[in-house]
């Protein structure tokens, strides 16, 4: 969201639906579908027309992607979800920050920061293809000379390499990227 503040353009990152839709609904769609196709496949190749098999490949089907898929997914999101339902982070046009949430408020300058930590799964952190789909989660951690460490997840603020220098991010590798769990 673009808006003006005191003449100067402020950029506004929350958490909307546009990031449920991106880091929950979508993996949820493109995962299931993907495994009723397999079923679907399994059921036509294999000939099969006895429809207590095919009923027990599709049970099958759908409980092994509730655990390997839903489950993680919805473990990660449920976290970053909770830690950033009032979050709210704006980027100015100055290099001001300001962060909100409910626990506390500050603005810092860019000159303010010491360093930025992006904590990727193993699958971004190496570029290569997610097919989990939940590797797509991640956070930033911003330090400032305060030394106070605010932390922003993806569904608030999926940009860091758009705002922040290069030289400044640290990419740090998180098997599982909990937020609140071992990010200093």
């Amino acid at each position: 969201m673009v808006g003006k503040n005191s003449s100067k353009m402020t950029k506004e990152y929350k958490f909307d639906k546009k990031a449920v839709w991106k880091y929950l609904y979508k993996p949820i769609i493109i995962t299931f579908s993907a495994h009723i196709l397999t079923g679907l496949l399994i059921t036509i190749i294999s000939r099969n027309t006895d429809l207590g098999n095919v009923f027990i490949v599709f049970i099958t089907i759908i409980v092994i992607w509730a655990i390997i898929f839903m489950l993680p997914l919805l473990i990660l999101y449920l976290n970053h979800r909770k830690l950033s339902k009032s979050t709210l982070f704006k980027v100015r046009e100055d290099g001001t920050f300001t962060f909100e949430s409910a626990l506390n408020s500050m603005q810092f300058s860019s000159e303010e920061i010491t360093k930025v930590k992006l904590w990727l799964s193993p699958p971004s952190f190496d570029d290569r293809i997610d097919f989990l789909y939940f590797g797509k989660y991640h956070f930033t951690t911003i330090y400032t000379e305060k030394n106070e460490p605010i932390n922003i997840s993806c569904l608030v603020f999926d940009c860091t390499r758009e705002v922040f220098t290069e030289k400044l991010i640290n990419k740090e590798r998180k098997i599982f990227p909990l937020m609140g769990t071992n990010n200093r």
